[in-house]
């Protein structure tokens, strides 16, 4: 069994990408937002239709996002309720899972 294969056997990667409307603002999670101790700073508000081109993942509150780029996979954090809804880039595995809640997977990935 691979560690891919163990991961998405226990989570669900949210991978599909959303389109922000032109018009509406955003709260947007980038990874220098991300800090290796758990902790978003205060992510940018920005108009659909300036955010870059990779803020393409919704996220939900209990969520967990990971920094997929090398050097920063200490990167992670929970997303609360004051950041749902909010839009994070795709250098970000957006992940959730009904068998550890979301306090748990954010020990087991960090």
């Amino acid at each position: 069994m691979t560690i891919a294969g163990t991961v998405s056997e226990l989570c669900e990667i949210h991978d599909k990408n959303f389109m922000p409307n032109p018009k509406t603002i955003y709260k947007y999670i980038e990874l220098a937002n991300v800090k290796s101790n758990r902790n978003i700073s205060t992510p940018d508000e920005i108009l659909g239709e300036e955010l870059p081109t990779r803020a393409r993942r919704m996220l939900k509150k209990g969520q967990v996002i990971i920094s997929s780029i090398e050097g920063s996979l200490r990167n992670c954090a929970l997303i609360t309720e004051e950041l749902d809804g909010a839009l994070c880039s795709t250098v970000f595995f957006v992940i959730d899972s009904k068998k550890f809640n979301s306090e748990t997977l954010l020990v087991l990935f960090k």
